[in-house]
């Protein structure tokens, strides 16, 4: 049985996707074009090998949709990873974002590549309920392999 942190990270990425994001265009202060979105491409670890959010991301540029990147998302579901599906991205401000709105509570997925080379990962949920949960954010960072 998943715990309740686990569940919370399941419940954001299977909001996530669902969502299209049809209200993110490619931004215009997006910097380099299609060479700098795909620095994101590859297979990423998460440099925390102790998280108990997202362990593992892969990155891809769908031929069809090349400014709308696929996000493939594992967790760490005790001491395996689980997969927790696709999503599908756009170009925000330099950065990847997927948005998914779900009927109690809204999620933000936002993948960065940093001046190092890791890719900095946040997760946000902001609950719209009247459950009292309070809203959080993680932020994590990832090596490419």
């Amino acid at each position: 049985m998943l715990r309740r942190d686990h569940r919370i990270l399941v419940s954001l990425v299977c909001a996530t996707l669902s969502c299209g994001c049809s209200h993110l265009s490619a931004d215009r202060t997006w910097k380099g074009g299609r060479e700098a979105l795909t620095a994101y491409v590859g297979e990423w670890k998460n440099e925390d090998l102790n998280s108990r959010n997202i362990a593992r991301v892969i990155i891809a540029l769908p031929t069809d949709r090349p400014d709308n990147p696929s996000i493939h998302v594992w967790g760490k579901c005790g001491s395996r990873e689980c997969d927790l599906g696709l999503l599908t991205g756009a170009r925000h401000r330099n950065a990847i974002v997927a948005i998914s709105n779900d009927r109690f509570a809204t999620s933000t997925l936002t993948l960065s590549l940093q001046r190092d080379g890791h890719l900095n990962v946040d997760s946000q949920r902001h609950f719209s309920d009247s459950s009292g949960r309070p809203d959080y954010e993680v932020s994590e960072h990832f090596v490419k392999q």
